[in-house]
This record gives structure tokens, C-alpha cells and sequence, in this order.
């Protein structure tokens, strides 16, 4: 099982603690977000020659496939990863289904971006979000029955974020553990993890231990072996990683690797 750290292209601040780190195998690939319009910073990235996956621009950053009217904009957005992709190869590529908006919208959308990126959608994700948006948006791809469907019409994979997972069951008055099981059943290559609050139907990114998440059990009853761990925890120094090798400590003590 594969630990990543996650940045986005515009963190150049990161490049160089990303390589020590590397070096040092504390962790074995960088999860990138694809900020628009960050195609200046593609060479920094590719010269660190670590394995990468990408995550295409989400709906904080425009792209939400759930709408038709951002159709064309999706469009331009995805063209941003596709030049990612065709300079660091990632393992996977990573995408939102999107906020207020239809399923079939979303199905309709990446059925299209399919037949536009093939080389994309070999090997694309998608990844749950929470029901409730930070803006009080109404979350599409939430329930495990959701992405089920959006699995099965499109042919992606899953990226299964834990804490998102948790948002859903609590917005939807669901057992917790219980939706994780049924995430799992889905199979999901790679796991996204922070901390949060249990019973908040928005996440908080906290660091691993800090909030009431039961991750140690989540862990241990893992119906399923992901290959990748992406931790999505936040960053407290702008120059170095600290926090996030402690959180990498907490994470193989929890998985016993």
C-alpha cells in the first residue's frame, strides 16, 4: 500500500521539501490538483521524477460536471490535466461528479470527456463528495449508490474519500460504518484520509488524531485493500512538511506498514 502527498501545481514552495521527503521514503507519490491555467509550472513538477496522479479542477475551481451549462467549460478546464497528464504520465486522474446539478449530467459529461481524453480516461476516478457542499450546494456522487451508477455508465474507477463518506452519512442520517461498508464493496483503487468531526456534514481536512473520526477502526475492519493512500491533511508551514510526516507516522502505526 502506497502512501501520497497531496499539493496542488501552484505549491512551488513544496517542490523542494516534496523531493527530500522522496528521498527519504516517506512517502511514494504526489496526489497534484490541477490549478487553471498552472501549465508554467508543469517542468518543476516533471523534473522531480517521483510518480504522480493528478486531480482535475473541481467545483471550487469551476469545472463542475453536473451542470450542462459548464459543459464548455469543463471542456477547457480538462484540457489543463490532459497537459498535465502527457508530461508526468500519472497512475491515475482523479475528478468530482459535482454540485447542483443531475447524475445523468454528470454520466452525459464524462461519456463525452472520454471520446475527447481517451488517454485520460484509461485510468480516471471518480471520487465521492459530500451531500452538502461548503456553500449549502447539493452534492451529486454521494451516496455509495451514486457512484455505483456513475461506475457503472461510465466505466472510471473509485477514489474513495473517507471523510467525504462520512459527511454523506451524516447529512443522510446514515450509519457511518455502515456507508463506508458499502463504499468498499465498490472497490475503490485509492483512499483519500484526513480527520474531521463525526457528525459534520462538512470536512475539515484535520490532522490525523486531532478529531473524532474513528479511523483506527475504519482501518481495521477495511473490507478492501486500496493501492494508494492520498493524506489530504492541512499544511501549516509554508516551506516545510512536518506535519505531514507526522501524519504519515500516525497512518502506518494505524495500518501496521
Amino acid at each position: 500500500m502506497l502512501l501520497g502527498l497531496k499539493l496542488w501545481s501552484t505549491n512551488r514552495h513544496y517542490v523542494e521539501p516534496a523531493r527530500d521527503l522522496f528521498a527519504q521514503r516517506i512517502y511514494d507519490y504526489i496526489e497534484l490538483f490541477v490549478v487553471p491555467g498552472s501549465q508554467d509550472n508543469c517542468a518543476m513538477w516533471e523534473g522531480l521524477d517521483i510518480p504522480f496522479l493528478l486531480h482535475a479542477p473541481h467545483e471550487m475551481a469551476g469545472c463542475n460536471l453536473a451542470c450542462a451549462d459548464a459543459a464548455g467549460k469543463n471542456r477547457e478546464l480538462i484540457a489543463h490535466v490532459a497537459f498535465y497528464h502527457a508530461r508526468l504520465s500519472p497512475k491515475y486522474t482523479i475528478l468530482h461528479p459535482g454540485m447542483d446539478g443531475e447524475i445523468g449530467e454528470t454520466i452525459r459529461q464524462l461519456t463525452g470527456l472520454r471520446s475527447l481524453y481517451p488517454q485520460i480516461f484509461e485510468s480516471a476516478l471518480i471520487e465521492n463528495i459530500p451531500r452538502v457542499g461548503l456553500g449549502g450546494e447539493h452534492g451529486v456522487g454521494a451516496s455509495p449508490e451514486e457512484i455505483r451508477r456513475i461506475m457503472d455508465e461510465t466505466g472510471v474507477g473509485l477514489c474513495l474519500d473517507i471523510g467525504h463518506a462520512l459527511c454523506y452519512a451524516a447529512a443522510d442520517r446514515r450509519e457511518p460504518l455502515a456507508v463506508l461498508d458499502e463504499f468498499y464493496q465498490l472497490t475503490p483503487q485509492i483512499l483519500h484520509i484526513s480527520d474531521g468531526t463525526l457528525g459534520a456534514t462538512s470536512d475539515s481536512h484535520l490532522h490525523l488524531g486531532e478529531g473524532s473520526y474513528p479511523l483506527a477502526e475504519i482501518f481495521a475492519r477495511m473490507a478492501c485493500t486500496p493501492e494508494m493512500i492520498s493524506i489530504e491533511t492541512g499544511k501549516s508551514d509554508p516551506e516545510k512538511l512536518d506535519d505531514f510526516i507526522s501524519d504519515t507516522r500516525t497512518l502506518r502505526e494505524w495500518l501496521h506498514v
